[in-house]
């Protein structure tokens, strides 16, 4: 190995070791931007909608459910042969 070849390894380490960090955290270093409190606001907005939808869609889950075994009784019903007449 070369001297050089060496040093170049060894500037791409600390450059590394330098910007990963800064990458990670974002380039705020962690911090937010002045302008998130709006867009906090209407990402809470959308997750209390998106926390609606998906109680009706439990709600209509459990709906399909119920009538699934209803529609199982009604085709077991229509399978059984008629009681006999006396």
């Amino acid at each position: 190995r070369t001297p050089g070849r060496l040093m170049s390894w060894i500037v791409i380490v600390v450059v590394m070791a330098v910007c990963m960090p800064m990458l990670s955290r974002g380039w705020h270093g962690g911090r937010r931007p002045r302008g998130l409190p709006a867009e906090r606001e209407r990402i809470e907005a959308l997750e209390a909608e998106l926390d609606e939808r998906l109680e009706a869609l439990h709600r209509l889950e459990q709906r399909v459910a119920e009538l699934e075994n209803r529609l199982d009784f009604a085709e077991r019903a229509l399978v059984l042969p008629p009681p006999p007449r006396t």
